[in-house]
């Protein structure tokens, strides 16, 4: 395990995480998932007790909700990362297909025929149950985007030789989910859509830095466990096979990387304290920002804790 990002801002646990942790563990259980999907989402994984440092203040309906949504994409990612040891699983395509139209059909779908898929309803209802029809949509249309990125990673990863950093990265924030993260955080956090400020640059800002640290943070943690599977998504490799750095070399950078996303960060809010045009978008924009900081906590101080990075 590296070395862990440094983070001033101080984090909050929810205090529902016991009564979300015992739900949790009925439904997955319930689900009766393959083995190694069950087991990367249970126990020592920690689910729960990321969302917990997300959602600090979300009901225990919601962070239930939010767990489960981790558990899909963790379940997701293993399934990709260990394509080739599927046990017996879907290939890639048909799960990708078959998410997708869970979420446009999972209020009136049948039977399912991966228990996987079963999961993506579930956490689609809810979610609904929790945030409502309009969060909902909105999610599902980000996870349905996410899966558009997923397909096309495959061919893209045969060329991250050449590629930068930042070209990386603009791809990277599709297939990981990370603007999934940014709808989540919103509408849990945020507890509204923030409307207003759909097409506001600052707020494109904003989302550019939260989704960039969650990238690299991710991909700082995850490299000595990614670098023995198949996995060419990681922003260590980038360097190491664009820019020529050795290992150690790499890894310092991308942790200055996630040091300076944080600090990037502090100077929007600080533009926007500043700023005297924004008028009433100026308390939106800060409620906005404000939103998405547990999500840095957490991506900085949950890989410590859990046995997925190690």
């Amino acid at each position: 395990m590296p070395d862990a990002i440094e983070f001033e801002y101080e984090g909050r646990r929810n205090s529902n995480s016991a009564e979300a942790e015992s739900a949790y563990s009925s439904i997955i259980a319930a689900l009766e998932l393959q083995e190694s999907d069950f087991a990367a989402i249970s126990g020592q994984s920690r689910i729960v007790g990321a969302a917990a440092l997300v959602y600090p203040d979300a009901d225990a309906d919601t962070l239930l909700a939010a767990s489960l949504w981790t558990a899909c994409l963790i379940v997701n990612d293993d399934r990709w990362d260990y394509v080739q040891e599927d046990g017996g699983r879907l290939a890639p395509g048909e799960w990708f297909d078959g998410v997708t139209e869970v979420v446009d059909t999972w209020r009136t779908a049948g039977p399912l025929s991966d228990p996987f898929f079963e999961l993506v309803r579930t956490t689609m209802f809810r979610l609904e149950a929790a945030l409502g029809t309009e969060a909902a949509d909105e999610i599902g249309h980000e996870i349905k985007r996410a899966i558009t990125a997923m397909k096309w990673e495959g061919v893209w990863n045969e060329y991250t030789k050449k590629t930068s950093l930042a070209t990386y990265l603009s791809f990277r924030r599709g297939y990981c989910t990370m603007d999934v993260q940014v709808v989540l955080d919103k509408w849990i956090n945020g507890g509204r859509s923030f409307a207003a400020l759909r097409d506001d640059p600052i707020r494109r800002a904003i989302d550019d830095v939260v989704v960039r640290f969650g990238c690299l943070s991710n991909d700082y943690y995850s490299w000595g466990r990614e670098k023995k599977a198949v996995d060419k998504s990681n922003a260590v490799r980038i360097l190491m096979d664009h820019a020529g750095y050795d290992e150690s070399t790499a890894l310092a950078h991308i942790r200055d990387d996630c040091v300076q996303a944080i600090t990037d960060l502090d100077c929007i809010e600080e533009s926007i304290k500043c700023s005297g045009h924004l008028g009433s978008h100026a308390k939106e924009l800060l409620d906005y920002l404000a939103c998405h900081r547990p999500l840095l906590y957490a991506a900085a101080i949950w890989p410590t804790e859990t046995d997925r990075y190690r």
